[in-house]
Formats: structure tokens, C-alpha cells, sequence
């Protein structure tokens, strides 16, 4: 949910990618940057120009970053059974709090999901543990399973992206590999030398 605890792995997925797909809590925060209103969402408010650096960044590197278009959310007071309604990305009353993708993001993930050749995921885009905010997640693992049925490298890390395709019925085997080291597969990703595979290049 947090742009700081994946800063460097953001940075070289940009540096690497034709495509970086940004969901879930850390969404608003380029959302909020960008004079978008996000109700009750959670945002860093301290990273907010780190957001905006990031997005400039992806157009020097010709790298399309993609927020959601639109939000599932939840009024904020009544948690438990309060009103869930649809909003688009920047129109959140104050009321509300972001909690999944809504139908446009999800066709517009999926598609783009299912026409690249290597994808990575880690973390799910919205809060799947509840059943009234599960689908941006369920569609975001169903279009990693097709894609790799059609030839696509699926690679997911990171503790609740494997929780989520657990849900969902899916069996790592339908992916090409799924990681339960999320930190340490983000630092790997983000140019870091891990000290258990420095030890082993050593030998």
C-alpha cells in the first residue's frame, strides 16, 4: 500500500517494463498528486511529490504507469454495513474510502495482462479478504492464469499476492513461479545483491 516500501523496485520496474499497473492502497497517492480526490482513502501524504516524480520518470523512459480509472468503495462510518458504491479515480466523496478496483480498471488491468509476455505481480489491488471487495484481485489472478496458458512468463511474489491466488483456487503450478519472499524478491528486483545469493555466486 506504501510508494516508500516499494520506491526502488517502482524506479527499476520503470527503467525495465513497456507497462507498470499501479492498484490498491498505494493507487491514491499518485491519485492525490495529481489533484485527484480520494475521500477517506489511505495516502502519504509525505510522498506525494515522490509520486509525481515517478510518473515523470515513466514518461522520460517511455513507460506507461496506469492508475485505476475507477474505485469500488466503502462509506467510511459504516465499515461493517455501510453503502459500497463506484466512483471514478479523483472523485471520492469524504465520506468514502477506496477499497478495490472498480469494472472499468479491472477490464483495462485484465487486457493489458493478457496481451504481455512476462508479467509480475505482487500485491493484491484491493482489500480481497473481504468477499465485498475481492474482485479487482480475482481478476487480476484469473488473467495471470490465462495469459499463461497462452505463453506468457508469470512470476508472483510477496506473501498476500499468494494468499490471494490461494482464495481463488488457483495452485502455484499454474503460474511459472511464485515466491513467498516478497521483500526480498522486491529488493532483488529493485538491483540489490541478496547476501544468500552472493554467498552462493561466491562458490
Amino acid at each position: 500500500s506504501k510508494i516508500s516500501s516499494k520506491l526502488e523496485v517502482i524506479r527499476s520496474l520503470i527503467r525495465h517494463s513497456d507497462v507498470v499497473l499501479i492498484g490498491g492502497g498505494m493507487a491514491y497517492t499518485f491519485i492525490k498528486a495529481q489533484g485527484g480526490e480520494i475521500g477517506e482513502s489511505i495516502y502519504e501524504k509525505d510522498k506525494l511529490k515522490t509520486a509525481l516524480d515517478l510518473l515523470e520518470f515513466a514518461e522520460k523512459n517511455n513507460t506507461a504507469l496506469i492508475l485505476p480509472d475507477d474505485i469500488v468503495c466503502l462509506q467510511k462510518e459504516q465499515s461493517s454495513s455501510g453503502k459500497v458504491a463506484s466512483f471514478k479515480a479523483g472523485q471520492i466523496p469524504a465520506n468514502y474510502e477506496g477499497c478495490d478496483l472498480g469494472a472499468l480498471s479491472r477490464a483495462n488491468f485484465t487486457k493489458i495482462i493478457q496481451e504481455a509476455k512476462s508479467i509480475l505481480w505482487n500485491g493484491p489491488v484491493g482489500i480481497f479478504e473481504d468477499k465485498r471487495f475481492e474482485e479487482g484481485s480475482r481478476q487480476i489472478a484469473q488473467a495471470l492464469s490465462q495469459a499463461k496458458k497462452m505463453g506468457a512468463l508469470t512470476l508472483i511474489g510477496g506473501g498476500d499476492s499468494v494468499s490471494a491466488i490461494h482464495k481463488f483456487g488457483y495452485l502455484d503450478s499454474e503460474f511459472d513461479h511464485v515466491s513467498t519472499g516478497g521483500g526480498a524478491s522486491l529488493e532483488f528486483l529493485s538491483g540489490k545483491l541478496l547476501e544468500g545469493i552472493r554467498v552462493l555466486d561466491s562458490d
